[in-house]
């Protein structure tokens, strides 16, 4: 018997050990409590889990390592448990750090017994942090890709309409006396058609579908041609102070993306100063972001003296369609388009705030060369062939009307096309009577039913090498510039346009 009883307790305290070693070396954090939720145990990794040591968890509540705010729901299923409702259970829990970092885990909750009474909970807990991150910037792109699309459909409509506003008034002008009520009426249509199409530009660029031209921009001189349009923006009780380098900082970005960025700040800063203060603009060079780098950065800083912002806002203010304003007093796109633009371009943006004390933007890109060759100015004037023949392509028959107006307004002889296929039939019969040149110039949509225009515009180079395309569009995936790679004979004009710049884009091309 004796024998027996040896043999029985060494099989014993060797599966305690085993089971020990399995406690102890276990990649679940466990903790015991007892009846009254008080710690008797845990292990390595509990411990390591809260950054606790043993003897600091050891006769502590288990309550004092939630949230306050999860206090009563998370301890639900342990008073379940203990009062004999549930043997186990698993919730999604959070525990606060010693360090006062919150971890997420799934936490597994079991009724020790001692006979038929229950002594306490073993709980084991699996840290999720990490997957419910991941899963929350997934749900997060999710949205962003799902909101995309949606204002990248808003705008692409409404950008017709003002195509059809802008156009129209553009006409009336033409008719009216500069200086009369009427001309003076047109031209508030005119300007609020423009801030409106600053609006749908904000969609676009948020939604990234917006083409864009990344080209060397000189940081130095776009700000210094923008402080007329700041100052008129931020009004009398503002003052503006820019701090600019004597040389010239090049950025690669669209210039009018890079001119977005710098008004959505200076009208926001604005906003937040209702009685006044101070915007400062700041452009200056810093090192790369890589340690061990020899990039060189250009750093824009926008700061101001507003009403500043708190931490529970912080976090949030890069989302679309955030606004701390009141119900029709602000979109949510301004900083929401800036923080899309600027990633979009290949830099990096951040925002630093408190109540009281203001709010500076920064934005980082990388430095670019000096442009080997200047860039020709908008405001070259090309010489126009009157008479020129053009087809229109055009699915909306407002838009087409308008725009054929204009064309021939500008005596230029137009024949309408309602999509690609149809322009494809007109150009197959004038080649098949052997009037290749029947047409001088094209100008097409690019998002058409049966046809797109990207697509009619291949067709046609394969009877036409050289004949002037202008694309124009509201929205557009994809930048015809590109798809038409080394075609030195396609242009891009973004909806809407003045009738003034269809025209100088076609002269451009020769037309």
């Amino acid at each position: 018997m004796t024998v027996t009883a040896d043999i029985d307790d060494g099989l014993v305290r060797a599966s305690e050990a085993r089971l020990r070693a399995i406690y102890e070396r276990a990649a679940v954090g466990i903790a015991i409590v007892d009846t009254d939720g008080v710690i008797q145990d845990t292990n390595p990794a509990f411990q390591q889990l809260l950054g606790y040591t043993a003897s600091e968890l050891r006769g502590r509540p288990s309550r004092e390592l939630s949230p306050p705010e999860d206090a009563v729901a998370t301890l639900q299923p342990v008073r379940d448990i203990l009062a004999g409702r549930i043997q186990s259970d698993t919730v999604e829990k959070r525990y606060v750090r010693k360090d006062g970092s919150i971890r997420t885990v799934l936490l597994t909750v079991s009724a020790l017994h001692d006979g038929a009474r229950v002594t306490g909970v073993v709980g084991m807990a699996q840290d999720i942090t990490e997957q419910r991150t991941i899963e929350h910037q997934l749900r997060h792109s999710q949205k962003m890709d799902a909101l995309g699309r949606l204002a990248g459909s808003i705008a692409h409509d409404f950008n017709n309409l003002l195509s059809i506003i802008t156009g129209s008034v553009d006409l009336l002008l033409d008719e009216l006396v500069p200086g009369s009520p009427s001309y003076d009426d047109g031209e508030q249509i005119r300007g609020a058609s423009e801030r409106a199409a600053a609006l749908t530009r904000q969609l676009l660029a948020f939604s990234r579908r917006q083409v864009v031209r990344p080209i060397e921009v000189d940081v130095v001189g776009a700000i210094r041609n923008l402080e007329r349009l700041l100052n008129r923006t931020l009004g009398a009780l503002i003052t503006l102070g820019v701090e600019l380098p004597d040389s010239a900082s090049y950025v690669l970005v669209d210039a009018g993306q890079l001119d977005q960025v710098i008004v959505n700040l200076a009208v926001n800063a604005r906003d937040a100063m209702p009685h006044g203060g101070t915007l400062s603009v700041r452009v200056w060079s810093e090192a790369g972001i890589d340690p061990g780098s020899d990039e060189t950065r250009v750093r824009i800083d926008v700061s101001d003296t507003g009403v500043g912002m708190d931490e529970a806002i912080l976090p949030h203010v890069f989302e679309p369609f955030f606004t701390t304003k009141e119900v029709g007093k602000g979109t949510g796109l301004g900083l929401s388009t800036v923080h899309g633009i600027i990633e979009q371009a290949g830099g990096t943006v951040g925002l630093r705030s408190a109540p009281g004390a203001g709010t500076t933007v920064s934005i980082s890109f990388p430095a670019a060369p000096e442009p080997r060759i200047p860039l020709t100015s908008d405001r070259d004037s090309p010489q126009r062939h009157r008479g020129a023949a053009i087809l229109l392509v055009e699915d909306d028959p407002l838009v087409r009307r308008v725009t054929r107006r204009g064309l021939e307004a500008g005596e230029l002889v137009v024949t309408e096309a309602e999509d690609g296929e149809a322009a494809l039939d007109f150009w197959s019969r004038s080649f098949a009577h052997g009037e290749a040149t029947g047409f001088d110039a094209i100008v097409s949509d690019i998002v058409m039913p049966k046809m797109n225009g990207i697509e009619m515009a291949r067709r046609i180079r394969l009877m036409h090498q050289t004949i002037p395309i202008l694309f124009i569009s509201g929205n557009t995936d994809d930048d015809p510039l590109q798809i038409m790679d080394g075609d030195d004979a396609v242009a891009f004009l973004q909806k809407p346009f003045a009738m003034a710049s269809l025209l100088r884009q076609l002269a451009v091309l020769g037309v």
